[in-house]
């Protein structure tokens, strides 16, 4: 994931808090956010394979690009939701209430957080890989449709 991604996606999502209700942007938020959501996954799988093969500076460094990916995901969610009144129990093409997979997301992620903690660095090896990036994969099923509607 590169910093030019980072910065384009606050930047968007500034846009899209700041504006009306406007499809186009709202559109291009979305494209946005998927791209954002596969650099995402992308440098989740790095960090814990860097972690898994005792590149721990490399990986402490990319693990911190990730949470602010994380974070910059999270404000740019809210902005949609807000722009087009989602409600936290609306599914999107089949899938989990969108509050129940909020739920679960912050579970991964105080889970994540607390192996942090201990520096137990395998463990967060194995929830980078196998729970936050499939995780993502659920957010990037419901914005990519919700960019098809």
């Amino acid at each position: 994931m590169n910093q030019l991604a980072v910065d384009r996606n606050a930047t968007v999502g500034s846009m899209v808090e700041a504006s009306s209700p406007d499809t186009v942007l709202v559109d291009e938020v979305l494209k946005d956010a998927i791209t954002h959501l596969t650099e995402l996954r992308q440098a989740t799988l790095e960090t814990a394979k860097l972690f898994r093969t005792g590149h721990e500076q490399q990986a402490k460094d990319l693990y911190l690009q990730v949470v602010t990916g994380l974070d910059l995901l999270v404000a740019t969610l809210d902005c949609i939701w807000k722009v087009l009144d989602l409600k936290s129990d609306a599914v999107l093409g089949g899938m989990k209430p969108l509050s129940l997979l909020v739920e679960e997301f912050n579970s991964h992620l105080n889970t994540i957080v607390t192996a942090q903690q201990k520096k137990d660095w395998v463990f967060l090896s194995d929830l980078l890989e196998y729970e936050l990036a499939d995780h993502l994969n659920c957010w990037d099923k419901v914005i990519n449709n919700l960019a098809k509607h």
